[in-house]
C-alpha cells in the first residue's frame, strides 16, 4: 500500500549482530552506502558513522530515533535509507493500536468456581479492562445462566496475600456453589520491541482488526511524510514535485483514515452485538 512497486536499496547481514555490536558486516558490496545513511533492521534504526568498502563493514550508532538495540541474525535484511523503514511502520502500528477507543478491545474469558457458602473467589485476569458479562452453571447442571450485571462485580488491586492474582470476583448471595464464566475486555498486548515474527494473536489483533491497523499505519505514515515535505521536495521516482500537488499525500492520508475509522466503527458495532449491556 505504501511502498507500492518502488524498489528500495537493501543489503544482508553476513554475520549475527548482538545488541551491543557497533560493526555490521554485509554479504554484498557496500558501494553507494555512505556515512550519514540510516539503516533499518526490523524494529531498530541505525546510523552509519564509518565504512570500510573492502571489508564490506560499517560502523554504526545503535538504537537511533528512540528504537531499542536488539540481537539480529545472519541473513537479516538491512534497509538503506528507505522512505519508511520497517521500524517506523512498527512504531506507527503501536501508536495506532494504542489510540483505539474503549469500545475496541480483545474479548477474553475466565472460569472460576465459587464455593457453596462463599461469595467471592480469586480471579486470574490478563490485561483486564472491564467486565462484559458473567454466566453461572450450577453444580450438576449443563446449561449456563446469565448473571444480572448488578449481581456481580470485579475487584482489582487487592492484597496478593489474600487473593494470589490480586483480583477477585464478588457475587451476591444465591450464586454460591456455581462455576462462573466471566467474559471481559482485555487490553491489547503491545510488545516493548516488535519483531517480524511477533504473533498478532498474542497482541490481540484479530482478523476483524488487521485491515483497520493497516489503514491506520498508512494514514499516520503519509501524514508524517506530508508534514516534512516542502513545495520543492520530489515525490518518489519518476515523478517530480511539479507533477504532484503538495497536499496530495495529505488527501491520501485522509482517505486512509476515513476507511480506518469506518472499520473501527464496524468492529465496535460487532462487539456491542456480542456483548450488549446487561442490567438487573
Amino acid at each position: 500500500m505504501l511502498r507500492g512497486s518502488k524498489r528500495e536499496r537493501f543489503n544482508v547481514l553476513a554475520q549475527p549482530v548482538s545488541a551491543s555490536d557497533t560493526t555490521l558486516q554485509f554479504t554484498n558490496a557496500i558501494t553507494g552506502l555512505q556515512v550519514g545513511d540510516y539503516l533499518g533492521l526490523c524494529s531498530e534504526i541505525l546510523y552509519v558513522v564509518d565504512r570500510d568498502e573492502a571489508a564490506r563493514t560499517v560502523t554504526v550508532m545503535r538504537g537511533v530515533d528512540d528504537t531499542t538495540p536488539v540481537d539480529h541474525d545472519q541473513g537479516d535484511v538491512v534497509e538503506i535509507n528507505w522512505r519508511w523503514l520497517t521500524a517506523d511502520l512498527l512504531a506507527f502500528l503501536s501508536d495506532e493500536i494504542a489510540s483505539w477507543p474503549d469500545g475496541i478491545f480483545v474479548p477474553e474469558q475466565v472460569t472460576v468456581s465459587v464455593g457453596l457458602s462463599s461469595r467471592e473467589v480469586d480471579l486470574p485476569l490478563t490485561r483486564y479492562r472491564f467486565p462484559l458479562r458473567a454466566r453461572a452453571r450450577r453444580s450438576g447442571r449443563s446449561e449456563w445462566v446469565d448473571i444480572p450485571a448488578g449481581h456481580y462485580r470485579v475487584e482489582t488491586g487487592l492484597p496478593t496475600s489474600q487473593y494470589p492474582s490480586g483480583n477477585a470476583l464478588v457475587v451476591k448471595a444465591g450464586w454460591g456453589g456455581s462455576d462462573i464464566l466471566l467474559d471481559y475486555a482485555q487490553a491489547f498486548g503491545l510488545p516493548s520491541v516488535w519483531r517480524l515474527d511477533t504473533d498478532l494473536d498474542d497482541v490481540g489483533l484479530t482478523a476483524h482488526l488487521v485491515d483497520a491497523a493497516i489503514y491506520g499505519i498508512a494514514w499516520r505514515a503519509l501524514s508524517a511524510d506530508e508534514a516534512n515535505r516542502s513545495d520543492r521536495t520530489d515525490q518518489p521516482e519518476p515523478r517530480i514535485a511539479d507533477e504532484v500537488d503538495p497536499a496530495d499525500a495529505m488527501r491520501a492520508a485522509s482517505a486512509y483514515k476515513a476507511i480506518r475509522d469506518m472499520r473501527l466503527e464496524e468492529e465496535k458495532r460487532r462487539l456491542r452485538q456480542l456483548y450488549p449491556l446487561r442490567v438487573g
